[in-house]
């Protein structure tokens, strides 16, 4: 059960890893629309999900292709079980990963912290 949960999340590091800047925030969308069956469990249609979801800038759209494509490479559809293992997203959550994005993007720009 947690190695579905933990491939999506080893993924979502390799993006980043990968120069794709995703955040938690849209890696939780991915979650939610897996957990809503937007998609089927077919890897062409995760592939597109991620990719609307995880990549802001079509700049980025190479990096996605070649770390989705290393990552994921031989398989056909997404584990069937892995869609009723997705958790429920908690509000905490995305409190707590949108503190984590501002105290990133002010270490990245050097900003004072916040008070």
């Amino acid at each position: 059960m947690r190695a579905y949960r933990a491939m999506l999340i080893d993924f979502f590091f390799e993006l980043r890893k990968g120069g794709v800047p995703a955040t938690i925030k849209e890696f939780l969308a991915v979650m939610e629309a897996l957990k809503r069956h937007v998609v089927s469990g077919s890897i062409d249609e995760f592939y597109y999900l991620g990719r609307v979801c995880l990549v802001k800038d079509e700049a980025h759209f190479d990096r996605y292709d070649r770390v989705f494509g290393a990552y994921f490479q031989g398989i056909d559809h997404l584990p069937l079980d892995l869609l009723a293992q997705i958790p429920e997203a908690n509000p905490r959550h995305v409190q707590l990963s949108s503190a984590i994005q501002r105290a990133e993007q002010r270490a990245r720009f050097a900003l004072p912290p916040a008070r």
